[in-house]
């Protein structure tokens, strides 16, 4: 199914059955809502399960321009709208997580909850690490983009069928897309500042995941009144690829507890 955007046609599936409660995942930079094929196959059983492609990626619109977080968002409502939903448990990966937190502070009444896997703060990052991420699309100009896919894969994941998926990906999608991706990341970031956020929220962070990132998840556990930290074993940046079954029974026991 496609949905009208702002930025064009966005493709988007919907599983399960209606009056149930609703779970949104949104994936990250470069990549595609089959992300999630294994949490679709266990949480549509009892959920209605949203899953779409960002703008330039999947079988959604191209991205010729910065991936607004406003817009990203409104994305995300409108889907809701158009299912004749009043609120979700939003579930982002990566650059998903932190559209998700941009959705949350809009629409705070749009949300019920938040899940992040490889997620970080939108808003903690300090000046030092904000200019350094700014160079990122400069330097992603310059190199060869196949070198480019195997150095992205080599950071989402541990396990060979994850870093094939991540670099199939990262070379379909293309540069631009993930150029135009990262300079929305960069204006929110630049733009976000702290608010109190009282929704329950889980932090899901793989066992190999990068140490600056597990500083930045811990930090930022500390100042969610109603958070909480699942560590997956055997699990990299894409934890719910590398480790499904450990992802899903961390989501499962969130919903329950909250849900």
């Amino acid at each position: 199914m496609f949905y009208e955007s702002s930025f064009g046609e966005i493709y988007y599936r919907v599983y399960g059955s209606k009056n149930k409660r609703t779970l949104v995942f949104t994936h990250g930079l470069g990549l595609d809502h089959q992300t999630f094929r294994e949490q679709v196959k266990e949480f549509s059983k009892k959920n209605v399960v949203v899953v779409w492609d960002l703008p330039g990626c999947g079988k959604s619109c191209k991205l010729d321009r910065t991936l607004s977080f406003e817009e990203a968002s409104k994305i995300i409502i409108g889907l809701l709208d158009e299912i004749e939903v009043s609120e979700a448990v939003l579930v982002g990966q990566s650059l998903g997580s932190m559209i998700s937190q941009h959705t949350t502070k809009k629409y705070p009444d749009r949300v019920s909850g938040l899940i992040h896997i490889g997620g970080a703060p939108i808003h903690g990052f300090n000046k030092i690490e904000t200019n350094l991420i700014k160079l990122h699309p400069y330097l992603l100009k310059i190199t060869p983009h196949r070198l480019f896919s195997s150095i992205f894969s080599n950071f989402t994941s541990n396990k060979p069928k994850t870093k094939q998926y991540s670099k199939q990906k990262a070379l379909e999608n293309g540069k631009k897309t993930i150029i135009n991706q990262e300079k929305g990341l960069i204006q929110a970031i630049k733009q976000t500042k702290p608010t109190k956020n009282n929704k329950p929220q889980l932090i899901i962070t793989g066992q190999n995941e990068s140490k600056t990132l597990t500083k930045k998840t811990d930090k930022w556990l500390k100042t969610l009144p109603n958070g909480e930290n699942k560590n997956i074993p055997n699990a990299g940046h894409l934890t719910n690829q590398d480790n499904p079954e450990k992802t899903n029974q961390a989501i499962k026991t969130y919903l329950q507890k909250n849900h």
